[in-house]
């Protein structure tokens, strides 16, 4: 059997386990994908297959980074980086999911790789969001670029990620000022 032949099948397989709600399985199929696999010039189409269906796939279960990973996985395929629409839809949705992520030393250094990203400029929303997560500041709640970042369809399909947007912009604030103070009280 091809690469390619074989890659397509075991995609099909993971497509069909999601589309029977059979994650478990799902996650144990897409494990037999290599990154050495997918970054072969002539699969570009296949991997762009395989990131959208783990993105389906972690969304399950609300896996923030991985998601964001996945669509940073997206952004980085030569074929996307060639279209515009294409690039900045997956640029802005990892800077989306890489917000909602719980803090980690992973977490802040994409942060820094996306903000450093000549891309971002054209996003202007997503960068004043970056630079917002990255500066020892507090951040102002309700955000500056709210009225954009709604507007985005990962934020308005879900409800709950836009409390989590929130969430994680109180934990950014606590994390700030636990630099400062030693003991802080709640009233």
């Amino acid at each position: 059997m091809e690469a390619r032949e074989k890659l397509d099948f075991i995609l099909e397989q993971v497509r069909l386990c999601l589309a029977r709600k059979d994650f478990i399985r799902a996650e144990i199929i897409s494990k037999k994908v290599t990154d050495k696999q997918l970054n072969k010039d002539d699969l570009q189409d296949l991997k762009l297959k395989h990131f959208t269906l783990m993105v389906e796939l972690y969304s399950n279960r609300d896996a923030y980074l991985d998601i964001s990973k996945s669509y940073q996985s997206i952004y980085n395929t030569k074929i996307v980086q060639e279209d515009e629409k294409q690039w900045s839809n997956a640029l802005s949705r990892s800077v989306i999911f890489l917000a909602l992520s719980s803090f980690d030393y992973d977490v802040s250094e994409m942060l820094e790789r996306f903000k450093a990203d000549p891309r971002i400029e054209q996003l202007p929303a997503y960068q004043a969001l970056l630079t917002a997560l990255t500066t020892k500041e507090l951040i102002a709640w309700p955000l500056s670029m709210e009225a954009e970042l709604k507007e985005h369809p990962e934020l308005q399909d879900k409800p709950q990620r836009w409390t989590d947007l929130h969430k994680r912009i109180v934990q950014h604030n606590i994390r700030i000022i636990s630099e400062y103070y030693t003991n802080i009280r709640s009233a």
